[in-house]
């Protein structure tokens, strides 16, 4: 399965202002939307941040990628739920997209909206649960930031393991090191 390119698509709303839905998260979160606005700021894309109590400022909007379109999680499916049909166009970033909730929902999409997932799992879902919007494939938007400055420090291999509900495990490796995120 080809990967769509995100800045080729997006590059039709250069020297444009979108209203933009950023929903709280964690540290990955943080890290995904750091790199949707380093791709953003390339594309000469301006922002207008918005929530559910804001009015419709702009014609198009985009909802920051992440994991947020997921069971565990109402803050995405809750804000298109009230807003989808406001937008002349809605663009979703590459999310990881799954569940019953979001089955039922799906369905209720109209044509203006665009799906980028970040993995065939969640594209395949779309793809199996929605046929009025348009869904593509395409990296995290975590790998447009540039860590070109940063110095590699250290040797060997990190193993990064979940430790919240999202953790795909009940155990880490007996002599995994636990860190918190504010060291990095």
């Amino acid at each position: 399965m080809k990967e769509y390119d995100l800045q080729i698509f997006l590059k039709k709303y250069s020297n444009s202002t979108v209203d933009f839905f950023r929903f709280n998260g964690n540290y990955g979160d943080s890290l995904i939307w750091h790199g949707t606005m380093t791709l953003l700021n390339k594309l000469s894309i301006q922002v207008n941040y918005v929530d559910l109590d804001s009015s419709i400022d702009n014609g198009i909007l985009f909802i920051d990628g992440g994991g947020n379109f997921i069971d565990y999680y109402p803050d995405v499916r809750d804000f298109l739920a009230l807003k989808h049909k406001k937008y002349k166009e809605i663009v979703i970033l590459p999310h990881t997209i799954s569940g019953e909730k979001q089955k039922e929902f799906l369905k209720e999409l109209c044509l203006n909206v665009t799906i980028f997932c970040r993995e065939e799992n969640s594209f395949n879902f779309i793809k199996d649960n929605s046929a009025r919007v348009q869904c593509y494939l395409s990296q995290d938007c975590a790998f447009y930031n540039d860590i070109s400055g940063y110095e590699k420090v250290g040797k060997g291999t990190l193993n990064a393991f979940r430790n919240d509900r999202e953790s795909i495990f009940d155990e880490k490796p007996i002599d995994n090191f636990l860190t918190s995120a504010s060291l990095f």
